[in-house]
């Protein structure tokens, strides 16, 4: 659990989801518009990618499976591998219950769930979705990202209140 204790976003409905699998967005836009295709349920952090881990994400305990759908740029990968070091270190989630997905090639740049589907594409959120593959396939080199992210953790403690 986080220090600020954010709740993450659609709680209500996850609590009440029957459904295995849930599915992480970056962003409330984003969840909307993942939500309005009723697949699975749904959920987001606050306040951007820099603050995934400001929130609680213990919620996400009910369900077996995780899949972490980012926005398709780098802020929005780095948050996601943020997030699956979060829910594996600190609430022992087994990693191979977290998928990740990717994008196609001809999806832009910073394109997200609420943006419209490439016209040279024939998929859509629904098929990202169930072709998300295991976390640790699409990072097989998790633990050296992770790694990464606790050394700047511990630099930033190092430093001195009037710096930060």
């Amino acid at each position: 659990m986080s220090k600020e204790n954010r709740t993450i976003y659609n709680l209500e409905a996850l609590s009440k989801s029957r459904e295995s699998t849930v599915v992480v967005v970056e962003g409330e836009k984003a969840a909307n518009a993942y939500i309005k295709q009723k697949l699975l349920p749904c959920t987001t952090w606050s306040s951007g990618a820099k603050a995934v881990l400001k929130n609680d994400f213990d919620p996400l305990l009910d369900f077996q499976n995780i899949i972490l759908f980012p926005d398709n740029d780098t802020e929005g990968f780095t948050a996601m591998h943020k997030l699956a070091h979060h829910l594996v270190t600190d609430l022992n989630v087994q990693i191979e219950n977290i998928k990740l997905v990717l994008f196609p090639d001809e999806f832009p740049e910073k394109w997200d769930l609420a943006d419209p589907v490439p016209k040279n594409s024939n998929t859509d959120a629904h098929t990202l979705q169930f072709e998300a593959l295991p976390y640790t396939e699409v990072t097989p080199n998790y633990k050296d990202v992770w790694e990464k992210f606790s050394e700047k953790k511990l630099q930033e403690v190092d430093r001195s209140k009037a710096e930060r």
